[in-house]
């Protein structure tokens, strides 16, 4: 079985006081992002990057699971891979993780407590298909 790869770009930019800015943006894919969420690459500009950011990626449509919450988010570059709990049949949460289903979702990516920056980070999206 062969999978495609699609990778996504975005950009968010703060506006605000130091410590106190935010800024969000949303991915614009025509038809959405259809496919298996498997990890996100934050890359923050390390130039005057606040220490205490916070950075929170949710689907922007209903019913805008969070996938990812970094509090105080230091400013290196990571890799994170991103997974949601399988639960079993009665609903109660395994030890086993998947990666989030997305079908024809955008992405919204949230930044607070954060100094004014453009941009303030910049977000690799890797989808499987």
């Amino acid at each position: 079985m062969t999978q495609i790869v699609n990778v996504y770009y975005l950009r968010v930019n703060t506006t605000g006081s130091a410590g106190s800015a935010t800024g969000s943006a949303t991915t614009d894919v025509p038809g959405g992002i259809t496919g298996f969420l498997y990890s996100v690459v934050v890359k923050p500009n390390t130039s005057g990057w606040a220490a205490t950011t916070d950075i929170t990626f949710t689907e922007a449509d209903a019913p805008t699971r969070t996938f990812l919450t970094l509090t105080n988010k230091d400013n290196t570059q990571v890799s994170y891979q991103v997974r949601v709990v399988e639960n079993d049949s009665t609903g109660t949460a395994l030890s086993t993780y998947t990666p989030i289903a997305l079908a024809g979702d955008q992405i919204t990516v949230s930044l607070v407590q954060a100094n004014a920056q453009t941009p303030a980070l910049e977000v690799w999206f890797y989808v499987l298909r």
